[in-house]
């Protein structure tokens, strides 16, 4: 298994049973309910990632990634002088589509059961 930077992860003993478990129903949770998730959310350079996992055993739940709709039609940027900027509206409507790619592939249910979200960017301040 890999994390987002490509890297290998190392995996506990509960990870591999949830995923194997998981494997075994065919990717999606049988029954949400009596279960607790976290939503995590990482704003990219270009892009918005949302994982879903167990709370209780970080096990892998699902995930989504929603490219910046106007960073990848190149507004708000200028390369010439090295200005790249994301506009405001990419960060929400990523977040949502993000956000329902992984809840969807969660399964019935798990939307309700979300109990934190965790949020990451990676920012500095202008030149």
């Amino acid at each position: 298994m890999r994390g987002w930077s490509g890297q290998p992860v190392r995996r506990g003993r509960m990870l591999e049973e949830n995923q194997a478990s998981r494997a075994a129903m065919g990717g999606k949770m049988e029954n949400a309910s009596g279960r607790d998730y976290v939503l995590g959310v990482d704003f990219g350079t270009d892009s918005v990632r949302a994982v879903v996992v167990d709370a209780a055993d970080g096990g892998f739940a699902g995930s989504g990634v929603s490219a910046y709709r106007r960073w990848a039609a190149g507004a708000w940027c200028d390369p010439s002088s090295n200005c790249f900027r994301q506009h405001p509206l990419d960060y929400i409507e990523g977040l949502e589509d993000a956000g329902r790619q992984a809840l969807a592939q969660a399964g019935a249910g798990v939307a309700s059961r979300i109990r934190a979200i965790s949020v990451d960017t990676r920012a500095r301040p202008p030149a």
